[in-house]
C-alpha cells in the first residue's frame, strides 16, 4: 500500500531537476508506471517547507 498526492512541486521548492534525479535514482520500487518514490533530497525540502 502506498499513498500519493498530486502537488505543484514548484510551489514547494522542488525543481524539475530534483524530480529527474528522483526518477533516475528509482530502483523500481513501485510497479505502477510513472510512480516513483520521493527521494531523500525532496523529502528534506518538504520537511523544511512544511515545518515537519
Amino acid at each position: 500500500m502506498f499513498f500519493h498526492e498530486i502537488v505543484d512541486h514548484q510551489k514547494y521548492g522542488i525543481s524539475d531537476e530534483d524530480i529527474e534525479k528522483a526518477i533516475y535514482e528509482d530502483q523500481n520500487t513501485f510497479t505502477l508506471p510513472g510512480h516513483h518514490p520521493v527521494s531523500s533530497h525532496i523529502e528534506m525540502k518538504l520537511h523544511a517547507f512544511l515545518g515537519l
